[in-house]
């Protein structure tokens, strides 16, 4: 996941997860989602952050962390980036 900024402001969508899906709820959260085979974490987060938001302008300048998933053996890396990008909702 990427807390991205774009001039001291923080980008957060909220995201539905369906009855379908393991829980059903709706969070705030960061932009971001799962490895696809053989992908970095930075072309993840490239691509999740595209397909999210349309953002593809990004600048990663810290890692943060990381932290267990809410599904058992899940991790979640966290990054802060900076872009000059509009998000696309």
């Amino acid at each position: 996941m990427a807390f991205i900024f774009k001039d001291d402001k923080l980008l957060i969508g909220l995201r539905n997860y369906t009855p379908d899906k393991w829980k059903k709820i709706s969070v705030w959260t960061a932009p971001g989602g799962r490895c696809d085979n053989g992908e970095t974490l930075e072309t993840t987060l490239r691509r999740e952050v595209y397909e999210e938001v349309g953002i593809n302008d990004l600048k990663f300048t810290d890692y943060l962390g990381s932290v267990p998933g809410a599904k058992e053996g899940d991790v979640i890396f966290v990054f802060k980036a900076e872009t000059n990008q509009e998000p696309k909702l």
